[in-house]
């Protein structure tokens, strides 16, 4: 599926951009992300096993980062990551922030302590607000 999952072009992110998010976030947003776990088989393999073991869903995952265009368009996938591995490292590591401009706005959850990384690259991260 990687061949369907396409960045677009900031001109065509900004035509197309529904009215919450230019009511909301101007027309800079350019992402959502998110990472997502999948079940997996336990390994017999001790140190396989340890890196996909997941605290979060106390099972054996495999995690991958998504991103989501605001006009809801899958635009990055990850490669398959042992569900141990933090959201800011699969973030920092998987090249995500390649296609990340001056400029740009990210929208994402508070596990992506990601505002220092994005921030040297002149662009912004929102967090939501979970109370």
């Amino acid at each position: 599926m990687k061949p369907l999952v396409v960045w677009p072009s900031r001109d065509t992110l900004r035509k197309t951009m529904p009215m919450q998010f230019r009511k909301h976030f101007g027309t800079k947003c350019v992402a959502i992300i998110d990472c997502f776990e999948v079940f997996i088989d336990r390994t017999t393999n001790l140190k396989a096993r340890a890196e996909t073991w997941s605290s979060y869903k106390h099972h054996n995952t495999v995690k991958f980062l998504i991103g989501i265009t605001p006009q809801g368009t899958m635009s990055y996938i990850s490669k398959a990551w042992g569900g141990r591995v933090r959201d800011k490292f699969i973030t920092e590591n998987d090249g995500f922030l390649n296609n990340i401009l001056p400029g740009d706005l990210v929208l994402a959850d508070r596990g992506f302590v990601i505002q220092a990384t994005v921030g040297s690259m002149m662009a912004e991260v929102k967090i939501s607000a979970f109370t």
